[in-house]
């Protein structure tokens, strides 16, 4: 997908990989979320709110020579479910929050986020940080003998383990 806003451009890159990293987690197997991988998108979620406060409080600059550049970011596709529902769901929170912020409007200008941009940007973290703290911490494992395992295992990552050689 093309952007013309090459900070949400940066911003968007970021989204799609926490949303990856979160999908190939070492929780993705089973039923319970490690502290690391909540820890993990807990540091994700500051990451992207600090980067989007960064690029909101930088002056705009008109920028006429390029105006008319574009910014290349891999789209992201919904991923395949997974055994871990939690996982599931937090990394859909991602992929929604990533397909918003790369289809607004501030997506299509040359720099700066609209005030009503970043306050939905502000949301979907606020939805992510809810879901993790006051459903997964709360609600989680669940005990799903009768139905688990549900789904093939998830890979172990986009380049698979590399053995080492003698």
């Amino acid at each position: 997908m093309e952007l013309h806003n090459y900070e949400l451009a940066s911003w968007c890159r970021r989204c799609r990989r926490h949303a990856e990293e979160i999908h190939l987690s070492a929780s993705a197997d089973g039923p319970k979320m490690y502290e690391q991988d909540k820890d993990n998108i807990r540091s994700y979620i500051l990451s992207l709110r600090a980067l989007r406060d960064h690029i909101d409080d930088q002056p705009e600059v008109p920028y006429p020579e390029t105006k008319d550049q574009t910014y290349t970011v891999e789209d992201l596709q919904d991923f395949v479910l997974i055994e871990n529902e939690s996982i599931n769901d937090l990394a859909h929170a991602f992929v929604q929050m990533f397909n918003e912020v790369s289809q607004s409007q501030s997506a299509k200008m040359v720099t700066g986020i609209l005030e009503f941009d970043f306050d939905n940007m502000e949301t979907w973290l606020l939805k992510v940080e809810s879901l993790l703290e006051n459903y997964v911490e709360v609600a989680t494992p669940l005990n799903l003998a009768q139905s688990s395992p549900k789904r093939e295992r998830t890979a172990p990552g986009r380049r698979g383990v590399k053995k080492a050689s003698n």
